[in-house]
């Protein structure tokens, strides 16, 4: 299972042609509103690189907050940095627009948010590895993510 989908399971081709398609959808929805508005700047999509490049557990093992360890990083899982920055870019407009057009019905509890961490968070860090405190991760998650309860 890949670790980027931790807690969702194994992803199955039946799975992954429901997930291009929900995010086709989406994606044509962005472009039908307001695709200007949800466009992420640039220095957001630098900013959440250097997140995941400073706390990515994968990234952790390959000291990826260097320039060095990050070019490692992309070279052994077959990645170019153009190609993540795009990624990250459809990502935060995806996001972006999910939170504009659904946040006020979407609320986590701090139950909800321990589960998670418990559950699919710690297990992605190897025993001795720097793991981020709950409140940090319940404070990101809330900042990116929905209200709380």
């Amino acid at each position: 299972m890949d670790t980027g989908r931790a807690g969702l399971g194994v992803l199955t081709p039946k799975r992954a042609l429901e997930q291009l398609i929900s995010r086709a959808l989406i994606q044509q929805q962005i472009r039908q509103e307001d695709a200007q508005a949800s466009e992420p700047l640039q220095t957001e999509v630098d900013a959440r690189l250097a997140e995941i490049r400073k706390e990515l557990p994968a990234c952790l093992r390959q000291n990826c907050a260097s320039d060095a360890g990050w070019k490692a990083f992309l070279l052994a899982h077959g990645l170019e940095q153009k190609r993540v920055e795009v990624y990250l870019r459809n990502r935060l407009q995806i996001l972006r627009f999910i939170e504009l057009r659904f946040r006020q019905g979407i609320l986590i509890s701090q139950e909800e948010i321990q589960t998670y961490y418990r559950e699919t968070l710690l297990p992605q860090y190897a025993p001795g590895e720097a793991v981020p405190p709950l409140d940090k991760v319940a404070r990101a998650l809330k900042r990116f993510c929905w209200n709380s309860k």
